[in-house]
């Protein structure tokens, strides 16, 4: 099953249209405007394309089971938030926020061939970009971009193939990353700015 989503304006989505946990609340994650999209899918082959231009772009994808893929694209002036998850089988999940606001991506990934890929460019005046990303399991790769001002990202890879690459460009970065076993292999960190990193390895491959 496929969603496409084109600037697709949902009455009354100001309440509850994107529901990001405290940690990016404690981030500047903008407030949910009036334009926002929600998909959920199940089981087997699912697709998801989710498209916006803000404002003030939202979007939820939630994927459970079996061949999952997923892009959400948001772009234009002011904020932009996304949420993501997906739990189990070939998950892919190919991100972009680009726009002049505040762009802040949550995303999960649990099992299988995991893979998320995300870019947000394009703030202005001090405003941040934000990704929190967790993957739990088998063969996870995260590759990050983020361009502007105030990057910050938190990034968190359980088990399994590891991988990361993440660039960072602009003033005011700050990367954290946390792999906890198997391969842990990969990593590439480039940043450009005031920066802060901190990276931490634990368990076999280190």
């Amino acid at each position: 099953m496929t969603f496409t989503f084109d600037r697709l304006l949902l009455a009354g989505a100001a309440a509850g249209a994107c529901l990001l946990p405290a940690a990016a609340a404690a981030q500047a994650v903008p407030a949910a405007g009036n334009r926002g999209v929600y998909v959920t899918q199940v089981g087997d082959s699912n697709v998801a394309f989710v498209r916006q231009s803000a404002p003030t772009a939202s979007a939820t994808v939630t994927q459970t089971g079996d061949r999952n893929d997923a892009s959400v694209m948001q772009g234009g002036g002011g904020a932009a938030s996304a949420e993501l998850a997906q739990t189990g089988d070939a998950n892919v999940a190919r991100l972009a926020q680009a726009g002049d606001g505040t762009s802040v991506l949550v995303a999960s990934q649990s099992g299988a061939r995991n893979s998320l890929i995300a870019a947000q460019t394009g703030n202005a005046g001090g405003l941040a970009n934000v990704v929190l990303a967790q993957q739990e399991g088998n063969d996870n790769q995260i590759r990050l971009a983020q361009e502007g001002s105030d990057n910050q990202a938190t990034l968190g890879q359980t088990g399994d193939g590891n991988a990361l690459n993440a660039v960072q460009g602009g003033g005011g970065n700050r990367l954290t990353w946390t792999q906890d076993g198997n391969n842990l292999s990969g990593m590439t960190v480039t940043q450009m700015g005031g920066q802060t990193l901190q990276i931490t390895q634990t368990g076999p491959g280190r």
